[in-house]
């Protein structure tokens, strides 16, 4: 998940590197409206655009965030590593 607190473009890493995304896509999608936004890949990134205050879920269409049963926001090691929030998910 990311939140955006500016809004502007966002580049993420991908997620699922060398997947054909002809025939298993990734999907980007707005967690306010639920409407699914542009996506672009470039190489090894993700990139699409973002409003301030709104938080979006990079996801597999056959596997959205719904259908995943457990969150962690921060583990300790996160924490002392002093990485931000993250959010995992176990399916």
């Amino acid at each position: 998940m990311v939140k955006s607190l500016a809004g502007g473009t966002c580049r993420i890493v991908n997620l699922w590197p060398g997947r054909d995304y002809v025939f298993y896509p990734v999907q980007v999608r707005d967690l306010e409206n639920q409407k699914t936004v542009d996506s672009k890949i470039k190489g090894y990134q993700i990139e699409f655009k973002t409003k301030p205050g709104h938080t979006y879920v990079v996801e597999r269409p056959e596997k959205p965030l719904e259908s995943f049963s457990e969150t962690i926001l921060m583990t300790p090691e996160m924490q002392r590593l002093g990485l931000g929030k993250f959010h995992v998910w176990k399916g």
